[in-house]
């Protein structure tokens, strides 16, 4: 147990009832609990909205506090606030010995705030960076603005990791954001537990239910241009023309609904789209995760392959884009397949797919081994065997 003092300046919203008993959303609340395994006195210094009693569940912990932040709806409302913000994270850092906050966040990153403050009180500070939204991608927005965005916050962000103690990235594509010579650490961000990855002898009798055919895909995430969407459905009428046997199922919301819903429409003959409603994150979704025979992952931009960990754990390969991200967690030929970001071979991917099934169930008998060692209690394992590291060379104030 880490005895210093952790403060968590994050942008993540929590909230808060008329009783000032706290609530979280249900992936929040588990990611703090784990947490609590391993620091002994934990504040959580973030954005707090009103909720109404038990609406939101709660960590009745008395090793959990709470410093809330003012709530922005807006960039400039964010900047009318900030007065506020800064004076309750100066008393926040005040009290801890530890600050731990991160680079990407809505309006204004937390570590914008945090790691000066930490830096003038002489804290230690770690920073994991979970995304870099900012990041330019084929296809999207590519601006005046878009790029100024880009240029801003990289150069911030690249100065916050240079004042931490420690810093943990999500993915390899975020390591060209930390100076040369500086210690960086990845550990994939995954939400599986470890009750959730299925055994050796699960994921044999899953995928000998697997026989029905057409071949059934399953595309989990927001229908967003960043997505690669587009490159999907493309890929997928490319099929229909080959008369290829397959079935999509689609599950999401984003801006793209109603193009996936025109496309599902249209499908005919050997090719069919389905376009589902969202399934909330838990055992009804990894039922569902578990029936299709790969998922696939076409994005363009970078992020953490979260969804790469819920399917290993069910058994089920991966088709992904090769972005940094993905085709670290992704071995091509072993837990899945990779495909050029974007690029028309997405559709000859599919087809291989499609056309072996004994493959597709060797990758996914390897893909459920991946999963055991990438669980989200095992990353805050490591997260914990790192900041004890951290306090062996230089210990808390």
């Amino acid at each position: 147990m880490i005895e210093a003092r952790y403060l968590l300046a994050l942008n993540v919203l929590c909230y808060r009832d008329t009783k000032d008993a706290h609530g979280f959303d249900r992936l929040w609340q588990k990611d703090l609990q784990e947490h609590l395994r391993y620091l002994s006195h934990v504040t959580l210094a973030s954005p707090c909205a009103p909720m109404r009693p038990g609406e939101y569940g709660g960590i009745d912990s008395p090793r959990l506090h709470y410093r809330d932040l003012p709530r922005p709806s807006s960039f400039g409302h964010a900047l009318m606030q900030l007065p506020l913000t800064l004076w309750r994270l100066w008393k926040a850092t005040g009290e801890a010995a530890i600050v731990h906050t991160c680079v990407a966040g809505w309006p204004i990153p937390m570590g914008w705030l945090a790691t000066p403050l930490a830096k003038w009180r002489g804290k230690q500070l770690v920073i994991v960076v979970e995304s870099a939204p900012w990041r330019l991608f084929p296809g999207g927005p590519a601006d005046w603005r878009a790029r100024l965005r880009a240029a801003v916050f990289e150069r911030v962000s690249r100065w916050c990791l240079r004042q931490a103690d420690l810093v943990v990235v999500t993915q390899d594509g975020y390591r060209s954001l930390v100076a040369d010579g500086k210690s960086c650490h990845t550990i994939p961000a995954a939400w599986i537990d470890e009750e959730t990855v299925l055994s050796d002898a699960t994921a044999q009798k899953a995928w000998a239910e697997k026989l029905a055919d057409p071949p059934e895909l399953l595309y989990a995430g927001r229908l967003e241009p960043s997505k690669g969407v587009r490159t999907l459905l493309e890929a997928m009428e490319i099929l229909a023309a080959r008369r290829v046997a397959i079935r999509l199922t689609i599950i999401g919301e984003g801006s793209l609904r109603n193009e996936c819903e025109s496309a599902a429409r249209r499908s005919t003959g050997t090719v069919e789209i389905r376009v589902h409603p969202p399934i909330a994150y838990g055992d009804d979704f990894f039922d569902f995760l578990r029936r299709h025979r790969a998922l696939v992952t076409p994005s363009l931009s970078d992020e953490q392959p979260r969804i790469v960990y819920d399917a290993f754990s069910q058994a089920v390969p991966v088709i992904a884009s090769d972005t940094p991200g993905l085709s670290r967690s992704v071995r091509e030929g072993v837990t899945g397949l990779l495909v050029p970001a974007g690029d028309a071979a997405w559709a000859e991917r599919l087809a291989a797919c499609a056309a072996d099934l004994g493959r597709c169930r060797e990758m996914g008998m390897a893909a459920v081994a991946e999963a055991r060692a990438n669980t989200h209690q095992e990353m805050h394992r490591r997260r914990a065997r790192l900041l004890e590291a951290m306090l062996l060379r230089k210990p808390a104030c």
